[in-house]
């Protein structure tokens, strides 16, 4: 209770910080770590339930148990957005490499997490990248992430990089 995670968010082709974000602990369930007083949600492993836009997401596994160089996995999941409107998708992920990582937090030493993928019934192309230290962090140090509906719509590229952690 009571961690604080501020990151600041660049767009990956300009490389201009779009702006930042704030991510405090204010409640773990049994199934939950509860952010900023709901508006944002993760399972134990850090995985995103529930978005501040209201998307909520179900079954996602983009952060595993446990982190070697080689392991791969699918997740497949549903989210539902504030409307109601439903979508699901499926993204295949591996672990690249180890790699020690800069950004305004310090240096850390992270695993480098890949994942390609799609949203069922829809053109668009899903693509993240996470450099995670888990021993040291539950949140991304780095999160890239970028969605493309067809061949030309960029719809998201985001770099997102850890600027202050603090342990309560």
């Amino acid at each position: 209770m009571g961690d604080l995670y501020r990151f600041r968010v660049l767009d990956l082709y300009t490389k201009l910080e779009t702006r930042r974000q704030m991510q405090r602990i204010t409640e773990i369930t049994d199934n939950e770590v509860v952010y900023n007083d709901g508006r944002l949600a993760t399972d134990l492993l850090g995985n995103i339930t529930r978005n501040p836009q209201g998307r909520r997401v179900f079954g996602v596994q983009h952060y595993p148990l446990e982190y070697a160089v080689g392991r791969k996995w699918t997740t497949r999941y549903r989210t539902v957005d504030a409307s109601g409107k439903e979508g699901d998708a499926e993204l295949d992920y591996k672990v690249v490499a180890r790699e020690s990582v800069s950004v305004p937090a310090g240096t850390f030493d992270c695993y480098k997490v890949e994942g390609e993928g799609g949203i069922h019934g829809v053109p668009v192309r899903l693509r993240f990248t996470h450099w995670m230290a888990p021993d040291k962090c539950r949140r991304p140090i780095v999160s890239e992430q970028f969605r493309q509906r067809g061949a030309n719509r960029v719809m998201q590229s985001d770099r997102i990089e850890l600027v202050e952690f603090r342990e309560s």
